[in-house]
């Protein structure tokens, strides 16, 4: 009869982990390759460039002056050879003197553009990105990788000894 008033009330614990899964894996690798015939890339460059001369003169007060002269350069509408792969940028056909005197050959280029870019829209993040250009050569490589798993969004525990479990979200009674 002791050993029945003695005895332990039964334990009951009760753990709660509400969790926001979401498995995705991003895995890219892409390369963009376009060539083009050094002959385009020198017609697009400029040789000579307008310039306007800004003076400023400053009167000290002793009488004697300072000169100021500052060369501005004036914006050009050619876009340099090294935007080849730009299918919104035009051939570059500079009017320049080097340029017009190779006008009647034929300068070749092939652009592969898969669309790779330097950022996925989706992930919002741009990975490694190698970008490299030379006067017949321009080339893309990217690499991403992203994982998603698990967001814990809640966690409780609540203990009893006896009939009833009192936890954070209130009691409730067992057999």
């Amino acid at each position: 009869m002791i050993e029945e008033l003695d005895a332990r009330d039964p334990m009951v614990m009760i753990q709660v982990l509400i969790a926001e899964i979401s498995l995705g894996d991003l895995d890219e690798f892409e390369v963009e390759l376009e060539l083009q015939d050094s002959l385009l890339f020198d017609r697009s460059l400029l040789e000579i460039l307008d310039t306007t001369t800004d003076t400023t003169i400053t009167t000290q007060a002793g009488g004697g002056s300072t000169q100021f002269e500052q060369e501005i350069i004036q914006p050009a509408n050619i876009t340099s050879g090294f935007n080849f792969g730009d299918p919104n940028v035009g051939l570059g056909n500079a009017g320049s003197s080097s340029s017009l005197a190779t006008a009647a050959k034929v300068g070749a280029q092939g652009i592969a553009s898969f669309g790779a870019g330097r950022s996925n829209q989706e992930a919002g993040f741009s990975g490694f990105v190698l970008s490299a250009s030379s006067n017949s050569v321009s080339m893309l490589l990217r690499a991403l990788q992203e994982s998603s798993r698990l967001e814990v969004l809640s966690h409780g525990a609540g203990q009893s000894a006896g009939s009833c479990l009192r936890g954070p979200g209130g009691s409730f009674h067992y057999q």
